[in-house]
């Protein structure tokens, strides 16, 4: 075989021989790696150093594998014969391997294989900054040269915690790099303390592994030698703050010494203690706490002894080097509980500080003792005993129904109970007739502010538990002497003929004298009338008017027991059921009632002008103006019929419930023998198994048969109504109508119904769903689902054309349950996410169904139970949106009022203002194209998705929901305030920014790509100011009038008051208004009071501040008894800091009536739902119970007549309940009337919830001069 000289590149086919020779082979080693873009050679040689074996030609052959692209082989090159060049420049980065043979002219050849390592090209050099702050933070700022980023910033938040710049500076390779640290935090050296510069990379590409940098002051130079290629460098600036702060505590006590323990945290040592010797003299710890530069430090007193407050009263911290740190030379910290906190900027370089706390110790309890004697004098003596001798007090009362207190100040011990035996003056009952023990330091011992002892006899114990440190107890008895009675009766003005009437028996203590537990009342019934039944009523034990029913015209001895005397103007009550059975229309019964004023027998005869029948006895025992009620017999009206279902639709097989009520329009009488049968139409039925139910007094209801309903016997209270319920069921769609026919009601004590009462009842089909599947920004599946409540699964969904929901025509399913929610969980194709999901109902019109409903959360669509209705057809589409299209907008929704040293209502969040969670965030075209929707979450952050097909170009519009009655206060785009109206450009965006009644908005253009801003659009908002409250009051011609009302900022502003309008009816000159301060919310004009209108003045206020206002009205002397005038005080608040003028402006009302009487009346609220109590103004939520509290006085010289208190449910809110609290006894039969019903109730009367409006309280009788009473009624906040 010949040999081959390779003169050009070496490409041959491998060939196989039968004879291997080791002799003959290659001397060269591995061959080196490469670079791409870099020159490479590598020659084997063969063992011999020439070519041929045994002097014949060899030649070399390529047998397998892959050479790097752009190396090749080349033969023996001119004037050498012994081996093989591989050389050129590589292209490719990787791996070869591959084998070649030497074949020697007789036979003998040699195989090797090589691998050959191609590198990627080199990288330029990268350099990272990080920052060590050992004993501090702050923003350090860097200067760089020769690297690709000029300037970047590192703030550290945390003491010795590095922390690495933003970004990362590329270099050039072979070019020195200079890190300039250009600017330290206030105080701390100019220059680091050290600097580092480690090559992560050194290994591969040569570098040192050591410190690279050399540091000059505060510059750091990378040579040139060490900015390599592939190099990566990570510089680490180590700085120390020089005289960082320090922290010494102190102690002073008031009223004693001790011991007191500290923690600490961001200092060190972090526990101390300091003890006082003798009071009021300071004490200074001898252990001085380093702290760290810029942050803050807390320092919490444990809990003192039990002698001491719990917290200390107080806490000064002052830097004693203020001037060199910046500090001054005030008071440094906050005090919370046992807990100063020094804020973080007061802890700065050279400061030195010293805390000084003041605790104050807790006094022994007092017992002070007093006397009320209501109707006499004399002297009361007390013996007073606890652990100690017993201590005599003697109490001179000189003045009736004047409270006289004692001299003597008990000193007793806390923990220690009490006893105090009252002996009374010879003739007083022995035992007093009550007694009060109240903490006048309640505030400060813990005590409740309640009776805080309990009576036995005529012994008081005050128990340990009320004999706490700081106690100043005031015990005050009341004795009573005897007492002098008066008997009335009231009635109704008439009654139906054939009815009952129930006569209402009073007997009043009028004199000042308590009565005896036995009473006897001669009452003398009409000649047709007959007695049947007595009842007791609250404060009376037991009646007894002898056997009963009685004769007609019987005159009774009725023997009253009470539990206890009737006191001083207190009344005890009985009723008693008369009947006159055969009494004509027209006929007047007239009953009289007596009792002595002693109480005793016998009883005056009854008449109607009776005075004093007894020697001795006075005032009389018939109140004026008589003992005797007149009532007239009359026909009786007939009862007032309605009917409803409930629900109004259903489907076949559901249960409504059908519902009967019948009303009573006679305001005093009770109605009775009421009766029906209800025949229903054909297909309804009472449902299986129907109970049916009534509420008509001791009437009886069945069912006759599958379809009808029966009531006899049924009675209705006077002004009431009452209801027969039975749940019914059909099983065919169609329209049920249900007609009560005229006279179908019996009445034998009214008249029968003339008027039919009908309902109707819908049967409607099972309410049904289809699905439907939408993509955005392209189309796949499948998209499969699971549900809950329906009857089958809907089938998975492939789309095939873009924004089309698939399929075009889904099929029904049937709702199982339309008492329960539906709902349909998403399993997404791979590339989309759920972006959307809502429903409609094809019958909207039928069912009432919203417009849009369905509520979206993940992966998941519910539609409510409430949407569930008979007969909807519900079609429901779920979008999706390619994971490919979507970018992101986010911001954070929340509560501006300027929390933790944040600014209030700029619109930007700052300080600690906490996020709005649950709200809705809606982004669009700005014209109803919804791209995405979302919820804020807990910290009040949103983020919304925008499809990759949107064109730059294209507006935009996020859009925010806030609560109903919230100020908006402003937006934000990455911090920078926008204001409302106006487009603001950040960072190359114009964001505009406009808020109305439920939404807030920021609109702008896409510009194409993310922008930093677009993550950070936020939306500020604070809650409402209150107003407190309306008034209502009667004046007295050339008299004043003032009403209290109080005005609470939810945030920081100014606020204004003055009188917006003052219309008197009829016109009249004269009436005037002023407006003063009122520092102690009193209601009245004070003297520290200063004038706030006219003119008007502003007044400051912080978040959560009140400020108490009080208007005094002035009476014209010509006013006519009747006028009126109702004068409109508004407070107009101006919000601070707000990029756009923002103000709101709050209204109440005062209403006051001339009269020659003087009623003054009080309103007062309190929120049950969170158990407070009474007071000018409360706080609720939606959902929560308030409720009202009128108090009526009568503050003139002369009695009045024809009371009646008017009032109205607030804005936004719903009637709950309304009643009689407490009535003085001179007023009678108390009538309301209320949203509930137009009709007259008694004021004890259940009425229903619900409804908006007036409300009102009329009474029988007059309000004496000095008396006073209230009413109550509730409302839910909506």
């Amino acid at each position: 075989m010949a040999a081959i000289l390779l003169a050009a590149p070496l490409l041959l086919p491998s060939e196989g021989f039968a004879v291997v020779n080791d002799a003959v082979g290659w001397k060269t080693g591995a061959p080196p790696d490469g670079r791409v873009g870099q020159a490479y050679f590598f020659w084997m040689k063969n063992n011999y150093g020439k070519a041929s074996e045994g002097g014949g030609p060899m030649d070399w052959k390529f047998e397998s594998g892959t050479l790097p692209p752009g190396l090749a082989l080349w033969g023996q090159k001119q004037g050498r014969a012994d081996g093989i060049e591989l050389k050129g420049t590589p292209t490719t980065a990787g791996s070869y391997t591959f084998t070649f043979i030497a074949h020697a002219y007789y036979g003998s050849w040699f195989r090797s294989t090589y691998t050959i390592v191609i590198l990627p090209p080199p990288e330029p050099p990268v350099i990272r900054l990080r920052e060590l702050a050992t004993n501090g933070v702050g923003s350090f700022g860097f200067l760089l040269s020769a690297a690709s980023a000029a300037s970047t910033t590192i703030t550290v938040t945390e003491a010795g915690l590095a922390v690495d710049s933003p970004s990362v500076f590329t270099g050039t390779a072979r070019v020195a790099a200079r890190i300039q640290q250009s600017s330290v935090p206030r105080g701390w050296p100019a220059n680091p303390a050290s600097v580092s510069c480690i090559d992560s990379n050194a290994a591969a590409n040569g570098n040192s592994s050591g410190n690279l940098a050399v540091l000059s002051g505060n510059t750091a130079t990378i040579p040139a030698a060490a900015m390599l290629d592939d190099a990566r460098i990570l510089c680490t600036f180590t700085n120390t703050a020089l005289n960082p702060p320090t922290v010494a505590l102190g102690k002073l006590t008031r009223g004693g010494a001790g011991k007191f323990d500290f923690g600490l945290t961001r200092l060190s040592p972090d526990t101390d203690s300091v003890t006082t010797a003798v009071a009021d003299v300071a004490v200074a710890s001898s252990t001085v706490h380093q702290g760290l530069v810029g942050v803050a430090a807390t320092i919490r007193e444990a809990r003192a002894p039990a002698n001491w407050l719990a917290n200390p009263t107080s806490v000064a911290c002052i830097d004693t080097n203020g001037a060199a740190s910046g500090n001054g030379s005030g008071n440094l910290a906050n005090l919370v509980g046992d807990t100063a906190t020094l804020p973080a900027s007061t802890m700065a370089v050279q400061a030195r500080i010293v805390c000084t706390f003041t605790n104050t110790a807790r006094k022994e309890p007092t017992v002070t003792l007093a006397e009320l004697a209501t109707n006499g004098t004399g002297t009361f003596k007390f013996t007073l005993t606890d652990a100690a001798s017993p201590v005599e007090v003697v109490v001179d009362v000189t003045a009736a129904n004047v409270v006289a207190t004692s001299t003597y100040v008990h000193r007793g011990m806390a923990g220690r109970s009490v006893t105090v035996l009252q002996k009374v003056p010879v003739g007083w009952p022995i035992y007093p007739v009550a007694m009060s023990c109240t903490d006048r330091n309640a505030a400060a011992s813990g005590n409740g502010t309640g009776n805080l002892a309990t009576l036995v006899g005529s012994t008081a114990t005050i128990p340990a538990t009320a004999m706490a440190y700081d106690a100043d107890i005031l015990c005050t008895f009341t004795n009573t002497a005897r007492t002098n009675l008066g008997a009335q009766k009231e009635g109704p003005d008439t009654v139906p003929a054939g009815q009952e009437l129930s006569y209402l028996v009073k007997v009043t203590n009028q004199g000042a004298l308590t009565s005896g537990t036995t009473i006897v009342v001669r009452d003398n019934l009409p000649p047709i009338g007959q007695a049947f039944a007595v009842a007791p009523l609250a404060g009376v034990s037991s009646v007894d008017c002898g056997a009963l029913p009685s004769r007609l015209g019987e005159s009774l001895r009725c023997i009253l027991v009470l539990p206890s005397g009737i006191a001083q103007g207190q009344t005890r009550f009985f009723t008693m059921q008369v009947r006159a059975p055969d009494a004509p229309v027209g006929t007047p019964l007239t009953n009289t009632a007596t009792v002595d004023p002693e109480g005793g027998e016998p009883p005056p005869a009854p008449s109607p002008t009776l005075r004093a029948a007894r020697s001795g006895a006075s005032p009389a025992s018939c109140i004026s103006p008589a003992c005797s009620m007149v009532t007239t017999i009359v026909v009786a009206p007939e009862p007032v019929v309605r009917k409803t279902f409930t629900p109004a639709a259903l489907v076949p097989g559901a249960r409504s419930l059908l519902t009967i009520t019948l009303s009573n329009t006679m305001a005093d009488q009770p109605m009775e023998g009421l009766g029906f049968t209800d025949h229903y139409p054909a297909g309804l039925v009472n449902a299986p198994g129907a109970v049916p139910g009534t509420t008509c007094g001791s009437g009886v209801v069945d069912l006759p048969d599958g379809s009808s309903l029966r009531l006899s016997a049924g009675g209705i209270a006077a002004a009431g109504s009452c209801t027969v319920t039975v749940p019914v069921t059909a099983a065919a769609v169609g329209s049920y109508t249900n007609i009560l026919p005229a006279g179908a009601v019996t009445a034998p004590l009214g008249q029968p119904t003339t008027i039919a009462a009908a309902a109707s009842l819908a049967v409607r089909p099972q309410p049904q769903l289809r699905l439907q599947v939408r993509t955005v920004g392209g189309v796949g599946g499948p998209f499969s689902f699971e549900q809950t409540n329906l009857a089958a699964t809907p089938p998975g969904t492939v789309t095939m054309a873009v924004g089309e929901p698939t399929p075009a025509a889904p099929a029904a399913i049937a709702v199982l349950d339309t008492g329960s929610a539906v709902t349909l969980t998403e399993t997404s194709f791979t590339d989309f996410v759920p972006t959307g999901g809502e429903c409609r109902d094809a019958n909207a019109a039928t069912t009432g169904n919203p417009a849009v409903f369905g509520s979206l959360y993940g992966n998941m669509l519910t539609i409510a139970a409430a949407q569930l209705l008979p007969g909807a057809d519900i079609g429901c589409v779920f979008t999706n949106t390619a994971r490919s299209s979507l970018v992101g907008i986010a911001g954070r929704l929340f509560n501006d009022v300027g929390s933790a040293g944040g600014t209030a209502n700029d619109g930007v969040a700052n300080g600690q203002e906490a996020g709005m969670a649950g709200l809705g965030v809606v982004l669009s075209d700005c014209n109803g194209l919804v791209h995405d929707r979302s919820t804020s979450d807990g910290g009040g952050f949103y983020r919304l998705r925008l499809p990759a097909d949107l064109a730059a170009g294209a507006g935009l519009c996020v859009d925010a929901a806030k609560v109903f009655g919230r100020q908006s206060t402003g937006a934000s785009a990455a911090g920078s305030p926008l204001a409302a109206g106006s487009a603001v450009a950040v960072a190359g965006t114009a964001f505009t920014y406009t808020r109305d009644a439920t939404t807030d908005r920021i609109a702008f253009t896409w510009p194409g790509s993310q922008q930093p801003a677009m993550s950070a659009l936020d939306f500020g908002s604070v809650p409402p100011n209150s107003f407190l409250l309306s008034g209502l009051k009667n004046g007295t011609p050339g008299s004043t009038v003032t009403y209290g009302h109080l005005f609470k900022a939810a945030t920081a502003g100014s606020v204004q008051f003055s009188v917006s309008r003052s219309t008197s009816s009829p016109p009249q000159s004269g009436w005037s208004e002023l407006i003063y301060s009122d520092p102690a919310c009193s209601g009245s004009v004070q003297p520290a009071g200063v004038r706030l209108y006219p003119p008007a003045v502003d007044q400051r206020l912080e978040a959560g501040q009140s400020i108490c206002i009080v208007v005094q009205e002035s009476v014209p002397v010509q006013a006519l008894p009747g006028s009126h005038n109702t004068a409109q005080v508004q407070a107009f608040f101006s919000y601070s800091n707000s990029a756009s003028a923002l103000s709101a402006s709050y209204q109440v009302e005062d209403l006051t009536s001339v009269s020659g009487n003087a009623l003054n009346l009080r309103k007062e609220v309190r929120n049950v739902s969170q158990g407070t109590g009474f007071a000018v103004a409360n706080q609720a939520r939606p959902g929560e119970t308030l409720e009202y509290r009128i108090t009526y006085s009568n503050i003139a010289a002369s009695p009045i007549g024809n009371l009646v208190i008017h009032d109205a449910t607030p804005a936004y809110t719903s009637f709950v309940s309304a009643q009689a609290d407490s009535t003085p006894a001179e007023l009678s039969a108390c009538a309301k009337t209320t949203p509930a019903s137009a009709l007259a109730a008694d004021c004890a009367a259940s009425q229903g919830s619900g409804g908006h409006g007036p409300l009102q309280w009329g009474f029988t009788g007059s309000l004496q001069p000095g008396s006073s009473g209230s009413v109550l009624y509730r409302v839910l906040i909506d």
